[in-house]
């Protein structure tokens, strides 16, 4: 049934912990400067992850970690890439906008 669901599923919602945090938490991260390399390893665990929640055969997998950062992995057909750039581009700036 899982599978099933997964499998039906437009996108994935994967939901990370920072590496080397084991569980988050703590601090305000919008605000304090990240140490240096941190969001270098944010964005390889963006991009490879533990492997147990990437379904990398979706068109889009909506990953967001428990420092509040967030990221996208698109399935890299000749379409899909550019359609969801451009969608998450108009996303943050809407929100650049709004608030």
């Amino acid at each position: 049934l899982a599978l099933r669901v997964l499998d039906h599923a437009p996108f994935v919602v994967a939901l990370d912990d920072p590496p080397g945090e084991g569980g988050g938490g703590g601090g305000d991260r919008d605000r304090d400067p990240p140490a240096d390399g941190a969001l270098d390893a944010e964005a390889k665990e963006l991009l490879l992850g533990p492997c147990h929640n990437r379904w990398f055969d979706k068109s889009l997998t909506l990953v967001v970690s428990s420092s509040g950062r967030g990221g996208l992995n698109v399935e890299h057909t000749w379409g899909d890439p550019p359609v969801v750039g451009h969608l998450w581009e108009f996303a943050l700036a809407m929100d650049l906008l709004e608030l």
